[in-house]
């Protein structure tokens, strides 16, 4: 029959293994506890890095946004300005009267004339 030391060996021997696991169960949570917290930390560290770099790239796209806009209204200005004054040479030519020199009026004529004299 089984003897009472034997039974306590048993218990103890018992014991021992389901505390030694126990131990290993705790430290093993607390790695992985330790390694989760970690890997938030550095999660966030990289979602903050991102949002910064997200950020920059927005702003710099907003920057060349208004660049471009400002751009187009200027060529929208250059061309109604051209326009303008493609429309002022049409009437300065519908308006003169000696054909032979179409657009250009006598006063200009004569100055011309006359820095070709002087030259």
């Amino acid at each position: 029959m089984l003897s009472w030391r034997l039974i306590l060996w048993a218990v103890a021997l018992s014991a021992a293994a389901v505390g030694g696991w126990a131990v290993c169960q705790w430290r093993a949570d607390a790695k992985i506890a330790a390694l989760r917290l970690e890997w938030s930390q550095a999660t966030a560290a990289a979602l903050k890095a991102e949002r910064s770099r997200t950020t920059t790239a927005i702003i710099a796209a907003n920057k060349a946004n208004r660049a471009l806009s400002e751009a187009e209204a200027n060529l929208l200005d250059a061309r109604e300005a051209r326009d303008r004054a493609q429309k002022e040479l049409i009437h300065a030519f519908d308006a003169d009267p000696d054909l032979d020199r179409p657009g250009l009026p006598e006063r200009v004529w004569r100055d011309i004339l006359q820095h070709w004299a002087d030259q």
